[in-house]
């Protein structure tokens, strides 16, 4: 039995006149997900310019027998046929899920209206996958250790290029996203990664929907 995570994340941009449509059903098929289907683990999506035609959706699964038990719900596919209608563009990318944490779900939603959510893409050079899988191993574990204000934190690389790197950051408020980026160990691990990555880019995403169930660590 193939018992790997899977984690997918979505890339939809839609039409402005077809947001409340869309949060709609995003919001549905995220409650009837968690927590009725224990292993579909996490499920977020956040918009990233003002008029919310940019958004990324990030989906955790147990397993791929999870995934399948997820895809076979009637809210998912409701979910998917809407998608399949009103979506102008449509990229999925198929992740390793190398490390991935969350605080207690309690925590999430305690104060889910100040999320600050930052969306990492970090292309790695060539020969330097090693050192920098364990510099991001070893940031995201100090982050979620010293700072309060961390409240997830998702890694993973594309599967079909293990070199390109996507990162889901979610802070309480801007507060504690400010206090990480002054942190000594996020200043440390810039300085590790410096020599080992070609590009790096970063989506300031406002949060839509995001649930998980309870504190969710893999390694």
């Amino acid at each position: 039995m193939d018992n790997t995570p899977v984690l997918k994340l979505t890339k939809l941009v839609i039409k402005k006149e077809d947001r409340a449509e869309y949060i709609r059903e995003a919001e549905n098929d995220m409650h009837q997900s968690i927590p009725a289907q224990i292993d579909t683990l996490i499920i977020g999506s956040g918009h990233e310019d003002a008029q919310g035609t940019i958004n990324y959706v990030v989906r955790l699964f147990r397993s791929p027998i999870a995934e399948d038990l997820y895809t076979a719900a009637d809210h998912a596919d409701e979910y998917a046929e809407t998608i399949k209608r009103i979506a102008q563009e449509q990229k999925t990318w198929d992740l390793n899920a190398q490390i991935i944490t969350t605080k207690p779900n309690k925590a999430l939603n305690s104060y889910a209206n100040e999320f600050v959510m930052h969306l990492n893409k970090i292309n790695v050079k060539k020969g330097n996958e090693d050192k920098f899988e364990h510099a991001i191993k070893k940031e995201i574990t100090n982050a979620m250790a010293e700072e309060v204000g961390v409240e997830m934190i998702i890694a993973g690389n594309d599967k079909s290029n293990p070199d390109e790197w996507f990162v889901l950051e979610v802070y309480s408020n801007d507060t504690e996203y400010k206090a990480h980026l002054d942190s000594k160990h996020f200043a440390e691990y810039q300085d590790e990664i410096k020599d080992l990555i070609e590009s790096r880019e970063s989506h300031e995403l406002v949060r839509d929907t995001l649930a998980s169930q309870g504190a969710v660590v893999i390694d």
